[in-house]
């Protein structure tokens, strides 16, 4: 998203519906990987934080795993 729409609830209302399909789907929890720079978007949101890793595909890339319960 750019930053120009940032603080207008656009990634919360992403997540809600992302976690609204999953649960109607009977999933348990979304995992989520993101650039360091998100995860404290995600943690307001209701992430955990699960892990930092790289994901292999540039080594000076690090990412983020989080998870919500639904």
């Amino acid at each position: 998203m750019r930053r120009t729409h940032a603080g207008r609830g656009v990634s919360s209302a992403l997540i809600e519906a992302c976690r609204h399909a999953a649960r109607t789907q009977g999933c348990a929890k979304l995992r989520l990987d993101c650039h360091p720079n998100l995860r404290g978007l995600y943690e307001r949101l209701g992430f955990t934080h699960v892990d930092t890793f790289n994901p292999g595909w540039d080594p000076t890339f690090i990412a983020e795993r989080l998870e919500l319960e639904i």
